[in-house]
């Protein structure tokens, strides 16, 4: 059974600003009547502190999910843009990661080095599209009954509530899909030289996959469990403690161990002619974006 509602209802005019007090009047007088026994409530957070949003999920896989059994979700729409922002501009980065190896390189590699970073990502959007998204923050098991994000399927715009309040799943799955597409083309520095391009395309697929998709499960991967709709670590190391806010294990220690792998395992380049860096210019606008 979901917690009580506040008694007595909260006063919506203590809020001093206008909008406030009307999502506040919105969410009583027309989402907590609908709520039922297996409802599943959630607390707004800064706008409304003690004042709970009833929404009617049938399951807690729904609820981490953001599949509601009607449209009564309030989603926040600054959080919503400020997320699809954060996304475009990872997306901005991906192809100065290419910039900053181009100048670093030779000038024979130049090519090589942007069109990497370009297929890094294309192929993990759909990679990420067709299962990275279920395997990596899928309730339960993603291959299971539970598993129903393969190919997004039932991914909408409803709050997704195991990860943030207000936050739409499908924008938080844009979000992390351009991590994921990054995350290769910090790899491709290392292989420059070393690697076909036809190669490197069926190493990125592989290792997203088998690799960055199963250890950002281990690291990131939440859910709401029933019958209480608590929130839960789903990954053995989040499990155990381990935190990672800002990507510095799923992301830049895998990429860089990935790295010096396929440095040591693919051997000398080529061409034993000495790579000279013959572009600053280049470097230096790739660095100045990606900080």
């Amino acid at each position: 059974m979901s917690p009580p509602l506040p008694n007595p209802a909260p006063d919506c005019s203590l809020f001093s600003n206008l909008a406030d007090q009307q999502v506040c009047n919105y969410i009583v007088n027309n989402i907590a009547p609908v709520c039922a026994s297996s409802a599943y409530l959630w607390p707004i957070g800064p706008l409304a502190p003690g004042l709970l949003t009833c929404v009617p999920y049938s399951s807690p896989d729904q609820s981490s999910s953001g599949v509601a059994n009607s449209p009564t979700f309030l989603p926040n729409t600054g959080n919503a843009m400020w997320q699809l922002a954060s996304a475009a501009l990872v997306m901005f980065q991906v192809p100065n990661v290419g910039f900053f190896y181009s100048g670093l390189a030779g000038e024979t590699n130049v090519s090589h080095c942007i069109l990497q970073s370009f297929t890094s990502l294309c192929i993990v959007s759909f990679l990420w599209w067709a299962w990275g998204y279920a395997i990596m923050f899928g309730p339960g098991n993603p291959y299971g009954p539970d598993g129903f994000w393969l190919n997004l399927n039932n991914v909408g715009q409803a709050n997704t509530n195991a990860y943030g309040v207000g936050l739409p799943n499908i924008t938080y799955c844009a979000f992390q899909c351009m991590f994921a597409a990054i995350t290769p083309a910090i790899i491709s520095g290392a292989i420059v030289g070393r690697m076909p391009f036809f190669t490197w395309c069926i190493f990125v697929a592989l290792w997203t996959t088998f690799v960055y998709d199963f250890y950002g499960r281990w690291m990131w991967s939440w859910q709401i469990f029933g019958p209480g709709y608590t929130l839960g670590a789903l990954g053995f190391m989040n499990q155990n403690g381990a935190l990672d806010f800002a990507g510095g294990t799923v992301i830049h220690i895998t990429s860089g161990t990935a790295a010096l792998a396929a440095a040591l395992l693919l051997g000398p380049r080529a061409k034993k002619d000495k790579v000279r860096p013959h572009n600053v210019t280049l470097t230096v606008i790739g660095a100045t974006v990606l900080w």
